[in-house]
Parts: structure tokens; C-alpha cells; sequence
């Protein structure tokens, strides 16, 4: 025997109601998702201005000081880098040594 129209309306009617339950909540979870991302960025803004107030503060510091000798501002250092050893192509080697040969006329 095929179902009554109205339980198949009822069947409907019961679908649509918790497809939309459920779009409800993926909507909501979307908006707390999409809440949390925001309040994020504007924290990282928050923390940047404060970060780049310093740094211009920082710098307009710098700039009204008087200047600082060299010698403070370069670190010595005690390391010697060792000698580099370079070979050219064996060509370049021998043009080189074209150019460079005295020869008695």
C-alpha cells in the first residue's frame, strides 16, 4: 500500500527541520570560528601599534644623540678568516700569463 501524501509531507516537513538544525549549527560554529580569527587580528593590530610606537620612539631617540664613535659601534673580532684559495680555468691562466710575459724583442 503507498504511504499516506500527508506522512510524506510529515517525513518532509521533519527532514527540513533538522537540515536546518544542523545548518543552524554549522552557521554558528562558522560566526564563533570566523569571531575567534577576527579578535585575533585585532590583538595582533593591538600588539603591532605598540610595537612600532617603540620602534619610532626608539629611533627618534637615535637620531637626536649625538654620534657614537666607531670604534663602540664595531666589534672587534679575534678571528682570522683563513686564506682563500681561488684557481682560475687554466685558460684564463695562460691569457694571464700571455699578457703578463716580458719577452726581449
Amino acid at each position: 500500500m503507498p504511504p499516506k501524501a500527508s506522512s510524506i509531507v510529515t517525513d518532509v516537513q521533519t527532514a527540513v527541520v533538522a537540515w536546518s538544525g544542523r545548518k543552524k549549527i554549522a552557521t554558528f560554529i562558522l560566526f564563533l570560528l570566523a569571531l575567534a580569527i577576527l579578535l585575533s587580528l585585532g590583538t595582533w593590530q593591538v600588539r603591532r601599534l605598540h610595537w612600532k610606537e617603540q620602534l619610532l620612539a626608539d629611533i627618534a631617540e637615535r637620531r637626536a644623540a649625538p654620534p657614537a664613535s666607531l670604534a663602540s659601534c664595531w666589534p672587534r673580532s679575534t678571528h682570522v678568516a683563513p686564506p682563500r684559495r681561488h684557481r682560475w680555468p687554466t685558460s684564463r691562466r695562460l691569457a694571464a700569463a700571455e699578457r703578463t710575459s716580458i719577452t726581449a724583442p
